[in-house]
């Protein structure tokens, strides 16, 4: 299942029609030309791939190595942090504030702890900023648009320049939302599921590991389809 919803998640596509606004010039008279197949402007759902799922597990990672390497003997902060509170006799004496700090130090642990439900929102969080942050650096609504206008091409319904801009930074903001949320909840869901079945989940093999085995086999098999067609039409060509 997790296979056949990222298969669909990495092929899903937003096609926006394009209408041609070229002009011809015929006997004094502008008469607009549309070729005979319509072109479409096609926007991944999930246009960054896997870089949201790494970038997010490597941000939540980097606080538990950074402890490894000021030397604390084990990855939790609620346990460094008591060994630390330990040696102060301050905090020793204002128990309110060893309480306080000893509450807020035991949620920031289930953050950094795997397979609690704190890691797993913090951890969709992530993904989705992420996922916004490479899907507007991948599109650039103001650049596509000035390079419609400038083509003399338009989106259907849509006014070339500001208004086209505006139209695809709205859309790209809900369509990558949906596709971060897919990808998010493929990564977080299966971890969960596993824990309530008390099924064992393959070790290496999650859903990180699935994303990028189904995006190069993807990458494979639409490689294999093109060469396949111009092998195709170099033998009609040939015989012809």
């Amino acid at each position: 299942l997790v296979i056949i919803a990222i298969i669909y998640i990495q092929e899903a596509l937003r096609k926006l029609l394009i209408v041609s606004a070229r002009k011809q010039k015929v006997s004094g008279i502008y008469t607009g030309i549309r070729s005979s197949e319509p072109q479409y402007l096609p926007l991944k759902i999930n246009p960054a791939s896997v870089l949201p799922i790494i970038f997010g597990s490597m941000t939540l990672a980097i606080p538990l190595q950074i402890l490894r390497f000021l030397g604390a003997e084990n990855t939790s902060f609620l346990l460094s942090a008591k060994k630390l509170m330990a040696k102060s006799s301050f905090l020793r004496e204002l128990t309110w504030l060893n309480y306080l700090l000893e509450t807020i130090l035991e949620f920031i642990d289930r953050i950094f702890r795997y397979q609690t439900w704190e890691h797993s929102l913090v951890y969709l969080c992530l993904i989705l900023m992420f996922s916004f942050f490479y899907g507007f650096m991948q599109y650039n609504p103001s650049e596509i648009a000035e390079n419609l206008q400038k083509g003399g091409n338009t989106i259907q319904g849509v006014r070339s320049g500001k208004q086209t801009s505006e139209y695809l930074d709205q859309l790209l903001k809900r369509i990558i939302l949906i596709g971060g949320l897919c990808i998010g909840l493929v990564t977080i869901l299966p971890t969960h599921v596993s824990l309530w079945c008390k099924v064992p989940s393959l070790a290496g093999l999650g859903s990180t590991s699935l994303i990028i085995m189904v995006g190069v086999a993807l990458d494979t098999y639409n490689q294999v389809l093109t060469h396949s067609h111009a092998y195709e039409y170099k033998t009609r060509s040939i015989l012809s």
